[in-house]
Formats: structure tokens, sequence, C-alpha cells
């Protein structure tokens, strides 16, 4: 297994936060361990007055668990930055 941080980036505070859900759906079903999501302070775009909201999300998970993570439909709307952290010793 593999710790994967997942950071999601979105205007759209409500989509963010059914992104998040579709995510921890998949982790229950998949019975692996979620950590998140973890609301990161909104940013404001002071050009524009946009606020950015960010999530962070953490998976212990198999390769298989991150694809179907990464093909959540919704997902494509969000910006999505994956850092691999390592492997987790069972």
């Amino acid at each position: 297994m593999i710790l994967v941080e997942f950071l999601l980036t979105s205007r759209d505070v409500k989509l963010l936060d059914s992104i998040c859900s579709e995510i921890r759906q998949v982790c229950e079903r998949s019975g692996v361990e979620m950590r998140g999501p973890i609301p990161l302070p909104v940013k404001v775009v002071s050009s524009q007055k946009v606020k950015v909201h960010r999530r962070i999300v953490r998976v212990e998970s198999r390769k298989d668990v991150v694809e179907r993570i990464l093909a959540i439909p919704d997902l494509s709307r969000v910006r999505v930055e994956i850092e691999l952290k390592g492997r987790v010793m069972i």
C-alpha cells in the first residue's frame, strides 16, 4: 500500500465537498483508510476577488483504488494535485 495525498482546489465549495464525499465512498467500499478532507484556508485572488477553496485528502491505498478515485466523473471539474508519500507498512 502507498500513502497518496490529493490536494483538491476549486472556486465551487459545494462541488469540492461533493467530490470529497465520493472519494470517501470509494474508500469505504474498497476497505482502505482515508484521512480528511482537511480544509485549508480560503485563498482570495485579489485582482478578481475570487475565493479559491482547497481540501487535502490522504488515502492509504492500492493502485486500483487510486484509479477508481481518479475515475470519479466530477473530478475533472476541479484542480487535482497528487503526491505519493511512500509505502505504508502493514
